[in-house]
């Protein structure tokens, strides 16, 4: 597409390109810079795996997204330091609750670490509890290295006692 149909596409950039577009000069972008889920980045595509992970409640399905090293902070609670000991709160964490769903409000990336908002949703005896949670994720070689996730401890206590 020529730079003058670009212009005539209502572009509002100085450059007169469209936002994901570069004139045959610049070279070009792929269709959609995106991967199917939105991801920007590898490490974006690990997190989101885990995300989706958490729901089914395996921790085998996390390990190798996981590395040895790994530190799972929830930060009212003790950190779990390792492989093993974070699968295994992880393990105790699946066990509380007939369902557990993340819900990825917003993400972001900055050099490794991947900023996540997020509805977690936990159901125990049929009743459905959401809890708003700010995660961070250090991201290094297709692996998370660390894990801490902030949360208002008082509303995990309300989910727990069915409210």
């Amino acid at each position: 597409m020529a730079e003058s149909e670009h212009l005539s596409q209502g572009s509002s950039q100085s450059s007169g390109q469209r936002s994901g577009q570069r004139s045959a000069e610049k070279g070009a972008w792929p269709e959609d810079p995106l991967d199917a889920a939105g991801a920007t980045s590898q490490a974006e595509l690990v997190v989101r795996a885990l995300c989706e992970g958490v729901g089914k409640k395996d921790v085998e399905i996390l390990r190798p997204l996981l590395a040895d090293g790994v530190v799972y902070h929830n930060i009212p609670l003790e950190p779990a330091v390792g492989l093993e000991a974070t699968l295994e709160a992880l393990q105790v964490f699946f066990g509380m609750f007939e369902r557990i769903e993340i819900k990825i409000l917003a993400i972001a990336t900055v050099d490794g670490t991947v900023l996540t908002e997020r509805d977690d949703v936990m159901c125990l005896n049929g009743v459905e509890g959401h809890l708003p949670v700010m995660g961070a994720f250090e991201v290094d070689g297709g692996r998370i290295t660390a894990w801490r996730d902030y949360f208002d401890m008082g509303q995990v206590t309300s989910i727990l006692q069915g409210g």
